[in-house]
Order: C-alpha cells, then sequence, then structure tokens
C-alpha cells in the first residue's frame, strides 16, 4: 500500500511501526496548509519539514517523496517573489518528487496568478503537481 497523503511530521515511531505492519510501504509527504502562519519564512520552513519528515520515514524502511509547493490557502502577502524564486531549489531537493500541494481554495486574482506561476514552473522544470481542490 502507498499513503497518497501521509502526514507524517507528528508520527512517533510507534506510528511508522503501525504503518508497516498494516502493509503501508511508501507514501507521499504533501506541503499543504500545515504551516502555522501565511508567510514566506513559515512556507520555507514547512518545505524543509517535509523533506525531515521524507529521510525520517526512508530511515524507517518506508518509500518515501515529499512534496514542496506555495498552497491556496498559505500564500504570503509579502515575500511571494522571492518564495516563487526560491521554489526551483526546493523542488531539486533529493527528498522533493513533485510540486504541490496546489490548486485554487477561495479563487480569485492572486491564487490565480499564483497557481498559473506554480504550474510554468513545474513545465519548466518537468515535475509533476500535485492538486488540491476546495471542499466545496
Amino acid at each position: 500500500m502507498f499513503d497518497a497523503l501521509l502526514h507524517a511530521r507528528g508520527l512517533g515511531p510507534r506510528d511508522l511501526a503501525d504503518l508497516r505492519f498494516f502493509g503501508v510501504e511508501g507514501g507521499l509527504v504533501p506541503s499543504d496548509d500545515a504551516v502555522p502562519a501565511s508567510s514566506a519564512p513559515a512556507i520555507r520552513r514547512g518545505w524543509d519539514d517535509v523533506a525531515r519528515a521524507v529521510r525520517r520515514l526512508r530511515r524507517a524502511g518506508l518509500a518515501a517523496w515529499g512534496t514542496a509547493g506555495v498552497h491556496p490557502r498559505r500564500v504570503p502577502l509579502r515575500g511571494l517573489e522571492a518564495l516563487l524564486a526560491d521554489l526551483p531549489a526546493a523542488l531539486g531537493r533529493p527528498e522533493i518528487a513533485a510540486l504541490g500541494a496546489v490548486g485554487l481554495d477561495a479563487g480569485g486574482e492572486l491564487e490565480e496568478r499564483v497557481l498559473a506561476r506554480q504550474l510554468e514552473l513545474a513545465r519548466e522544470l518537468r515535475r509533476p503537481v500535485v492538486a488540491t481542490t476546495p471542499w466545496r
């Protein structure tokens, strides 16, 4: 089994053992809206958290990959351009397999612009994209 939306940041050793016991062999750890604030530094720390979680899962014997991107619920109002400029380096990390999770939440010009920029970057870097949609 493969968990395509593994929220691994808070998993302890017993949780990892349980995953293996129940047949989970790998997972995708998303860069999502779990960062505490919509700021560029918090999003960068989230990318680092994903990479650390992937390394921890791999050490535990699970096949794991992560994603990096600007989630639509966490688009920062300040520092966006610098954040987008840092995204190619984040996508180049060995733990990161795809851009994401990206998409639209409330919609609007800013979300659409950020989504378009990230999709263009994914195309240029030939990276797969993990998309998210609002529940409604």
